[in-house]
C-alpha cells in the first residue's frame, strides 16, 4: 500500500480545517452528483446495501464479478453483502470495474458486456483523479462509482459516491441521507485519528498492529467531517497538477525506453504509476526502498478487461515527490542506471 508522505500534510490547512471551515457547507469537489463518505470503502458499502434494499441483492448467493487484482480488504466487504467471483455465472447481477491504479479500462468493452449480460455496472474510481477514456471522465460510466479522496491529499479519512442511474438516483439519495444519520461521530473520530497516524507514523509496529482492525471498519461508518472537504478543496488542484507534471516529466524524461508502452500518455492523472521493466526489476525495487520509496513488484492488466486479463510484470512507482526534490533525482538515478 502506497501511504501519503507526512509532507504532504500542510498543517495551516489542518488546523484551519478544525476552527475557520468548520462549519463549511461546500457539497461536492468535482461534479454535483458525487457524495461524500468516510471512505472509499464505506461507499461499496452504501452501494451495495441500497442493491439488497431494492432487491438486486437477495442475498450472499448473488455474484458479483470482479476482477483478481484487487486488495483483500474490498473482497471482505462485499461478502458482507454478496459473493466475490472471478468467473462469471448465472448467478452473477453486478459487474465492478476497477481502474487500477488510476489507468481507465476498457469501458467500450466492459459496457457492452454489462448491457448483454445485464448487469449492472460499478466502477471503482479510487485511484482516480480527473481521468478519462476516449476523453469522457471516468465514474460517469457506471450506474455507480465510487472514489477515495484520502488516497491523493491529507484529508483525514474522505470517499465519495454518485448514483449515474437516473431511474434510482432519488432512491439511492434516500439511502445515503438514512446511513449517514446512522453513522457514528466517535468512530469516524477514531477513524480520522488512525489516518493521521498511519500517515506520520507509517513504519511503527503499533500503527499497524491497529492497521488490521480499523480498515475492517471502515466500511461500516459513511459518516464524513466538513473538515475533511476543507482539506481536499484547498489541496486537490494543487495535487492534480503536480502528478500531471511529474507523469508528463517521467514519460518525457525515459522516452527512449519502453517502460510507458502499455499506458495512456495523457488524460491521466495516476494514483501511482507501473513500469513496464524488462531487467534488474527487483533490484531496482530494493534500492528505491533504500530511500524510502514505497514500491514493490506488481501485475498490471494491459487488456483492461477483468473478463479477459492479460498481466504484466510491473514495478509500481508513486508520484508524490516534489519535482527536483533529491530523493526525485535519486529515484531517476536509480532507474536509468538500471534499466
Amino acid at each position: 500500500m502506497i501511504t501519503l508522505n507526512p509532507h504532504q500534510i500542510k498543517y495551516k490547512f489542518l488546523l484551519a480545517s478544525f476552527f475557520l471551515k468548520f462549519f463549511s457547507e461546500k457539497k461536492y469537489i468535482f461534479n454535483k452528483n458525487i457524495y461524500f463518505t468516510g471512505s472509499g470503502k464505506s461507499s461499496i458499502s452504501l452501494i451495495l446495501s441500497f442493491l439488497k434494499n431494492i432487491q438486486i441483492i437477495k442475498n450472499k448467493t448473488c455474484n458479483i464479478d470482479v476482477p483478481k487484482w484487487m486488495g483483500f480488504y474490498i473482497y471482505n466487504i462485499i461478502q458482507e453483502h454478496c459473493n466475490p467471483t472471478f468467473v462469471h455465472t448465472k448467478a452473477s447481477k453486478i459487474f465492478y470495474a476497477y481502474h487500477q491504479y488510476g489507468f481507465p479500462q476498457n469501458m467500450d468493452k466492459i459496457k457492452d458486456y454489462c448491457e448483454n449480460k445485464k448487469l449492472i455496472l460499478i466502477e471503482d474510481c479510487a485511484h482516480v483523479l480527473k481521468s478519462y477514456y476516449k476523453k469522457k471522465a471516468l465514474g460517469t460510466f457506471g450506474d455507480f462509482s465510487i472514489y477515495s479522496f484520502s488516497k491523493f491529499v491529507y484529508c483525514h479519512s474522505l470517499g465519495g459516491v454518485s448514483c449515474n442511474n437516473s431511474k434510482w438516483r432519488k432512491k439511492f439519495t434516500k439511502h445515503y441521507f438514512m446511513n449517514d444519520k446512522k453513522s457514528s461521530k466517535i468512530l469516524l473520530l477514531l477513524i480520522n485519528l488512525h489516518k493521521y497516524l498511519l500517515t506520520n507514523y507509517p513504519n511503527n509496529k503499533s500503527v499497524n498492529f491497529f492497521n488490521k482492525i480499523f480498515y475492517n471498519i471502515y466500511s461500516s461508518n459513511s459518516n464524513f467531517s466538513k473538515s475533511s472537504v476543507y482539506l481536499v478543496d484547498k489541496n486537490i488542484k494543487e495535487e492534480i497538477d503536480k502528478r500531471k507534471i511529474i507523469y508528463e516529466y517521467l514519460i518525457k524524461y525515459f522516452s527512449s525506453y519502453s517502460i510507458f508502452d502499455y499506458l495512456e500518455k495523457k488524460d491521466v492523472i495516476p494514483w501511482a504509476v507501473p513500469l513496464f521493466i524488462k531487467k534488474n526489476i527487483f533490484k531496482i525495487q530494493n534500492e528505491l526502498r533504500d530511500i524510502d520509496i514505497e514500491t514493490g513488484v506488481y501485475h498490471f492488466d494491459i487488456n483492461r478487461f477483468s473478463i479477459n486479463p492479460k498481466f504484466k510484470k510491473t514495478l509500481l512507482l508513486p508520484i508524490t515527490f516534489e519535482l527536483g526534490s533529491n530523493k526525485f533525482e535519486k529515484t531517476l538515478n536509480i532507474l536509468k542506471r538500471n534499466i
